[in-house]
């Protein structure tokens, strides 16, 4: 968290905002609030070294999965979760996971309580 605290310094990193906060409601749950200038900025976040890093030292820690939503900002408002664009525009899925190496996700096995999503 701190490295991406200090990125939000650094115009030329794309992060805008970038939080995290303990759900009101369900113990051992947090979210990050993260806002970027684009979806390259999302990316190149995702994928730095540190990044990697703190997912590794994370992820044999977690109860579940990580879960990620993205969603367009405008003007001060949250629009509906939506896909992230792929480098083509096409967007889906493996675009939002990470799975397609564009952006967001780094490599990580992602997988759902109703389905497993990626091998």
């Amino acid at each position: 968290m701190e490295f991406s605290q200090k990125q939000m310094g650094n115009r030329s990193s794309g992060i805008q905002e970038f939080t995290c906060s303990a759900d009101g409601w369900e113990p051992n749950v947090f979210h990050f609030w993260e806002r970027y200038d684009s979806n390259v900025s999302l990316g190149k976040h995702n994928t730095t070294p540190e990044i990697e890093q703190f997912m590794q030292k994370v992820v044999p820690l977690l109860e579940r999965p990580v879960g990620m939503a993205l969603y367009e900002y405008r003007d001060g408002q949250l629009g509906p979760p939506s896909m992230q664009s792929g480098p083509k525009g096409e967007g889906g899925l493996d675009d939002a996971t990470g799975a397609s190496g564009a952006a967001g996700g780094a490599s990580y096995k992602q997988t759902s309580t109703a389905a497993q999503l990626r091998e």
